[in-house]
């Protein structure tokens, strides 16, 4: 709780309440649940709400994320989050991206997917939105949307393989490199062996991060 503020009343999202300032709560059955924490601060109501997960079991990755296909498209490596990726049950499991590397997803930064097999951590197709992350603020500028995104878990290793849309790149350089819209788009297209006009809407696209 803000040191300035009163006590928060929180609702946990599995139908349990409480009030406090330091307050920890373990849910009985894995998911992901809306918690809604309001306080008063100044005289004034202040409402925080998210999701958060519980899990069977997770893995996550630290900063390493790296580009294997296209490689050319390694120019925003260094905007990759972290992942904490985990299983909810035999059909369902979470992702959630990591903005500042230490193993912790912030406040509603989870999201769902589908589970191809109840034995292993790997999706089913589906997009995937990804935030692209100011490192050094820890702070999470945009997002990009891998299309068809599969996440798959083996051998020490969680790749992410899907579509990713050209234009998204285009726009994260944008937000988060002090591009001009034409600079980063003249950028992506020859980093990618394309011109400008001949830039394609979407390319076949792989991350490979290194499990702790």
């Amino acid at each position: 709780v803000d040191p300035g503020a009163d006590d928060a009343q929180v609702d946990w999202g599995d139908g349990n309440t409480e009030s406090g300032r330091r307050l920890r709560h373990v849910y009985e059955e894995p998911g992901i649940y809306a918690i809604v924490a309001t306080t008063m601060r100044d005289g004034e109501a202040v409402e925080l709400a998210g999701d958060v997960a519980q899990l069977t079991t997770e893995v996550s990755t630290g900063f390493t994320g790296g580009t294997e296909e296209p490689a050319a498209a390694a120019l925003i490596d260094s905007l990759l989050p972290a992942i904490v990726l985990g299983r909810i049950d035999e059909t369902r499991l979470a992702v959630g991206f990591d903005v500042a590397g230490q193993g912790l997803v912030a406040l509603g930064g989870w999201q769902l997917v589908t589970a191809a097999s109840p034995d292993t951590l790997v999706s089913v197709p589906q997009d995937v939105v990804v935030p692209i992350v100011n490192r050094a603020t820890r702070e999470a500028i945009t997002t990009l949307t891998v299309s068809e995104g599969v996440f798959t878990v083996e051998e020490g290793s969680l790749t992410v393989t899907g579509d990713l849309p050209t234009e998204e790149v285009v726009n994260a350089l944008v937000q988060i490199g002090g591009f001009e819209p034409d600079g980063a788009r003249r950028l992506v297209a020859s980093t990618l062996g394309f011109t400008p006009d001949t830039l394609p809407e979407e390319v076949p696209f792989r991350i490979r991060w290194q499990l702790n």
